[in-house]
């Protein structure tokens, strides 16, 4: 797949180079094709939306089909959305059926702007502990001083909660062998 040769390329690229932060693996990947380089595009916190609050003031029947049908949002495979029909979704449950059912949308008339609502007010936090833990590695000159700004400036609050992935090695398996 391409993105298999894409991710491929990326890994040789940065191979032997130390990175400490995003732009060193937006650099990263620019550089892992000479030829026809990748185009990166940074993402920020205000590009980042509100999805449910926009379903949530454009989607107003969302549980029987023009046929009187319960629909089972866990089984549809398909989502149709056509210009020609905007107060109609298309779904069907299977990739190979060609019957799409339809629900349609009640329409609420009067002026009622739908826009985009920003996910994200501020920059994401990460956790006081985090912090402490990159600042410690900062002083004992594990990160670099080129990159201490950078750390420095991160925001972190006491409330905020870290989700990291579960081990992949219990500890315990790794000293019996």
């Amino acid at each position: 797949m391409e993105c298999d040769s894409m991710h491929c390329s990326i890994e040789h690229a940065q191979k032997h180079m130390k990175i400490y932060t995003v732009n060193d693996w937006e650099n990263v990947m620019r550089g892992a094709r000479r030829h026809n380089p990748y185009i990166t595009q940074e993402v920020k916190y205000r590009n980042f939306y509100d999805l449910k609050q926009l379903a949530r003031t454009t989607i107003m029947n969302t549980r029987k089909n023009e046929e009187g049908k319960s629909v089972n949002w866990l089984e549809i495979r398909c989502l149709r959305f056509r210009k020609d029909s905007p107060h109609q979704i298309f779904h069907k449950t299977s990739f190979v059926s060609t019957d799409w059912s339809v629900l349609r949308q009640t329409v609420r008339h009067g002026r009622r702007k739908t826009s985009l609502i920003p996910g994200y007010e501020t920059p994401i936090p990460i956790s006081s502990a985090k912090k402490c833990d990159l600042m410690s590695l900062c002083t004992s000159g594990v990160i670099p001083a080129i990159y201490h700004d950078y750390f420095s400036q991160l925001p972190c609050t006491e409330s905020t909660v870290d989700f990291t992935a579960e081990p992949a090695v219990e500890d315990s398996d790794v000293d019996s062998s």
